[in-house]
């Protein structure tokens, strides 16, 4: 959107009489009915987008104070001056340029990547966030997005924002089903009412999260009431937690399903025998069968990942481990067992 002072060619003071009387100059000039090319016809619509706004004595306040971003549907202009408060009176003007306007680069709203204005816990950040503990790092926008949720044509106190955020967990955790801690510090803007100042607090809060068992990447988990604070007196806003499974070396999800590589010697390989796994109901024995190959799996059932019904199975891949070091010894053990090889191994490689 240009600057619809610049559209009429209209000064920023420019009194309302002058500002008809260049909008019917230039309407007629470009209007459909006369015009010859079709970029007369787009020129009308700014021209007539621009006097919607100017021609209006609340929507030209309101956009002298704010810039293009009080045009949105669902501006709020309350929360929009708490906001211009909270970042210290940046943000809001201009029209994306260099200078530090609303999606300009040098300093604005706009300023990060994603066009979303962050909170940290020293204040207003471009490049902050939540600040997470024990399950990972949240990082969430602030309530900025409330000031386009359409909520003016509401009657009685508003909602606040509900704050998305993420959380990056182990697939240990997520087998466990075990609860994550998370510390969040969430803005509350509080007065402004009447024409008052309102104020910018940070409220901080230890939260223990208990991950739904089976919860796969990519799920969200609603907190109810801990998101946003309402500026109006409303009810707070959710706290919507996107689930990140970070994963484990050696394990594997496969569904309901864990994968554990089992790494076996090579007498045990040879000659089987009964080793002690570690689960999640503690230590148990297994058998592994005469000869076992590498990539071999063996099933414990009801020893998995932790689901609504149970738990899932666990699957133990066998890896067959050479030593870490060899010798003489080693070299005579090795050409040993190559005597007890009958054929080539790899006879029947298809290549």
């Amino acid at each position: 959107m240009r600057d619809p002072y610049a559209v009429l060619g209209v000064a920023k003071d420019a009194s309302i009489e002058d500002i008809k009387k260049a909008y019917k100059k230039l309407a007629r000039k470009h209007h459909p009915d006369l015009a010859k090319s079709e970029a007369d016809g787009e020129r009308f619509k700014e021209i007539n987008a621009a006097h919607d706004i100017l021609g209006d004595a609340e929507k030209r306040r309101l956009f002298d104070e704010f810039g293009e971003v009080s045009t949105r549907p669902g501006f709020d202009a309350d929360q929009a001056r708490a906001y211009q408060h909270m970042a210290g009176g940046r943000g809001f003007r201009g029209f994306g340029g260099s200078g530090g306007g609303f999606g300009g680069s040098g300093g604005g709203f706009g300023g990060t990547p994603g066009g979303g204005f962050r909170w940290s816990s020293d204040g207003p950040d471009l490049g902050g966030g939540f600040g997470g503990g024990g399950g990972g790092f949240v990082d969430a926008d602030d309530l900025l997005g409330s000031l386009f949720g359409g909520a003016r044509a509401r009657r009685g106190p508003r909602p606040g924002q509900d704050i998305q955020a993420e959380v990056h967990v182990s697939l240990l955790q997520v087998a466990r089903a075990e609860p994550i801690e998370l510390e969040l510090r969430r803005p509350v803007v509080s007065g402004g009412g009447g024409g008052g100042q309102p104020t910018m607090t940070l409220h901080e809060e230890k939260l223990k999260v208990r991950l739904p068992p089976g919860v796969e990447d990519g799920k969200t988990i609603v907190l109810r009431g801990k998101g946003g604070e309402s500026p109006s007196g409303g009810p707070p806003g959710d706290l919507r937690i996107t689930i990140r499974i970070e994963p484990v070396p050696g394990l594997r999800r496969d569904g309901e399903t864990l994968e554990l590589d089992l790494p076996i010697t090579f007498a045990e390989a040879l000659v089987g025998g009964r080793v002690t796994v570690p689960t999640f109901d503690g230590e148990v024995k297994v058998t592994l069968p005469p000869g076992s190959q590498q990539g071999q799996k063996l099933r414990l059932r009801g020893k998995g990942m932790k689901l609504a019904h149970g738990r899932g199975d666990l699957i133990l891949v066998l890896r067959p481990t050479p030593p870490a070091s060899g010798g003489p010894d080693a070299e005579a053990l090795a050409g040993q067992l190559a005597a007890l090889y009958d054929q080539d191994v790899r006879a029947g490689l298809p290549l």
